[in-house]
């Protein structure tokens, strides 16, 4: 009978098993209950988002020296050797005198902690809810630039049209604690976390989350360990005074007397550096130090993780080499994933720093400029210069023994020059040299540019016929004058460029052989 009970029960549990996950596509082991009702593992569920308060999010800011890192370190890096502006001279001064990579900085900073920050442009042109048109801007326009961080910047007005490229976002915000509005050209935006378009409508504002948001609750766990190891280092030694009759002198009301001996024996302990004790009735011990020999490797696997939680190496969080975390080796690697996040923090930022830029430059009469450049993440040191130099001197010493360059490309080379390029005009002035100079064939093309070997002057094909070609020099004092130089001599002092580089001026006469200057045949 018992059999019999006992396997109908198991197949009543069989069946309830497989009833509970016909509604998710997983394995369920029937035997060991894994994957089932029973897995305890099964019963931990993803809980509904609660985004961090900004008050919150201060207090984490100004209280957690990692959740500091955490938020300033990528833009301080991006920024810390500040940018230079291509294509409008003078524009450097004017940012650096409006402190335009420290304004950039703090609004970014904030961005960061709270989802949103962004920079207030202060531009007189006219109204503030009309767009700023840069081209409008005179000299005198710009009056300010001022970081906001989430709590100073709400979105007034926002874009509910679907087919919209900017669907949910501001068209209009206010500023602060008036109602004051502004168009959504006057406040460069900075983003925070990546954040789904539906959570940031959730938001109110369409911000984005905070970067602190999913390392959160990482961060109190590490705080909790350390905490936890503080107060076992504390606890590690401890002494123990044995009194006979303890329990009778509290119970008989002669604490006092109690109190007092403990003050004597830590008074004698302390300057005599022994214990004095009652031989019959007393006795003191000193229980040794805990075993905390697991402790290190507990708390570096503790901020691995939160290395991982905040997307950062673990080097560049805590401020260390990574061989003082035990990671030998890892080093080089820290510093090339680092160096590629620092890389894309800084093409995000590029776009408002041109913006911004191209009104400053209005405002100060200049050049719009034409982009930013950046200044390499870090200085070599000489050890890394001379290896460098040493692989550069080794490869062109391949290429040269294997026929693939001569000494004077490589020279060029070294310069600065593209290799590619090099090799090209190495191989067209290789063709020229077999090629006859009264072959007639060879193309001689008008609107080709040539460079003359002699001086490094750009010659333009004009026309070609009867034995001649008829150019413009573009380098000459005079880019008008006219040449009319012998086909085999034109061939022998010049080789082909790749393209192109300028024009003549317009209204340059039409080229004439008896028009035009000739050197004397080679």
């Amino acid at each position: 009978m018992s059999l019999y009970t006992d396997a109908l029960a198991g197949a009543s549990e069989i069946a309830r098993m497989v009833r509970d996950r016909l509604t998710t596509d997983a394995f369920v082991n029937l035997t060991t209950g894994l994957g089932g009702s029973r897995d305890r593992s099964v019963g931990s569920q993803v809980t509904a988002l609660a985004p961090l308060s900004y008050p919150v999010l201060e207090a984490l800011y100004h209280q957690s020296d990692l959740a500091k890192t955490i938020v300033d370190r990528l833009p301080e890096d991006a920024l810390s050797r500040g940018f230079t502006f291509e294509g409008s001279p003078g524009l450097d001064a004017v940012a650096e005198r409006w402190d335009l990579r420290g304004r950039i900085l703090e609004a970014r900073i904030w961005a960061r902690l709270g989802g949103a920050g962004g920079l207030l442009l202060g531009v007189e042109d006219g109204a503030a809810t009309a767009p700023i048109v840069i081209e409008h801007v005179k000299p005198g326009h710009v009056k300010y630039l001022l970081p906001l961080d989430r709590a100073d910047i709400h979105g007034a007005e926002i874009d509910t049209r679907p087919e919209s490229p900017t669907y949910g976002e501001p068209s209009m915000y206010s500023v602060g604690n008036t109602s004051r509005k502004v168009h959504k050209s006057r406040l460069v935006i900075f983003p925070g976390a990546r954040t789904s378009p539906r959570t940031r409508r959730a938001q109110g504002g369409g911000w984005d989350l905070s970067v602190l948001q999913r390392p959160y609750e990482i961060l109190r766990d590490t705080d909790t360990v350390w905490r936890s190891v503080m107060a076992m280092m504390q606890d590690s030694s401890q002494a123990v005074f044995k009194i006979r009759g303890l329990m009778e002198m509290i119970a008989g009301g002669r604490s006092e007397v109690l109190l007092q001996r403990m003050e004597v024996v830590n008074a004698a302990r302390s300057i005599n550096r022994a214990v004095l004790i009652d031989a019959e009735g007393e006795d003191y011990s000193h229980v040794g130090a805990a075993n905390l020999t697991g402790i290190d490797p507990l708390i570096v696997r503790v901020l691995q993780r939160l290395a991982s939680a905040a997307d950062m190496p673990m080097s560049i969080l805590l401020g260390m080499s990574a061989a003082g975390l035990n990671a030998t080796g890892a080093g080089d690697s820290d510093l090339k994933i680092w160096a590629a996040r620092v890389q894309a923090e800084r093409v995000l930022l590029e776009g408002a720093i041109l913006y911004v830029g191209a009104i400053l430059a209005r405002d100060a009469g200049l050049e719009q400029p034409k982009g930013v450049t950046w200044p390499a993440l870090w200085d070599e040191t000489d050890k890394e210069r001379a290896d460098r130099e040493q692989v550069r001197a080794n490869t062109a010493k391949t290429r040269i023994e294997a026929g693939i360059t001569d000494p004077d490309d490589e020279i060029r080379v070294l310069a600065g020059e593209d290799l590619e390029t090099v090799l090209r005009e190495r191989m067209e002035m290789d063709e020229l040299a077999a090629v006859d100079p009264d072959d007639d064939s060879f193309d001689i093309a008008a609107g080709q540019l040539w460079i003359d070997t002699e001086d490094g002057h750009r010659l333009q094909v004009k026309s070609v016929g009867e034995g001649k070609v008829f150019l413009v020099d573009l380098d000459a004092p005079n880019p008008n004058a006219q040449f009319a130089w012998v086909r085999r001599v034109f061939l022998a002092r010049c080789h082909r460029a790749p393209e192109p580089t300028e024009t003549p001026a317009e209204g340059a006469p039409a080229l004439a052989p008896e028009g035009g200057q000739e050197p004397p045949p080679a």
